[in-house]
């Protein structure tokens, strides 16, 4: 059985005060981000994926996306904060590629 997906979006209240949402797919068995969250496919995501047990990240036709499993509806806190460990992971692994291509860049530029 299906639910509909929880909608979100990004508001600011007050200058320098932004609350930031994002758009979940609950099911019985799992929650994931959706297209509108959309992440692009990284080097090591296989490898990254054999290494979680909280949640992965999944390739679809159009982007990769955050899932976790849940038992019951309980435990929903809990695949929340796991999504949430999946865009930090997401966003440090990304964070870490850009620098070592500027290393090796500026190491090539150097030798040329």
């Amino acid at each position: 059985m299906r639910t509909p997906a929880l909608k979100s979006g990004e508001k600011s209240d007050q200058p320098g005060k932004v609350k930031y949402y994002i758009t979940l797919e609950i099911a019985e068995n799992y929650l994931k981000t959706t297209e509108e969250d959309c992440l692009n496919e990284f080097p090591g995501i296989d490898t990254v994926n054999g290494m979680l047990n909280d949640f992965r990240f999944e390739k679809d036709e159009c982007c990769v996306k955050i899932v976790t499993f849940m038992k019951n509806i309980e435990n929903f806190k809990d695949s929340l904060e796991n999504i949430i460990k999946g865009f930090q992971l997401y966003y440090s692994i990304i964070g870490k590629q850009e620098e070592i291509a500027f290393e090796i860049t500026k190491r090539f530029l150097i030798n040329k």
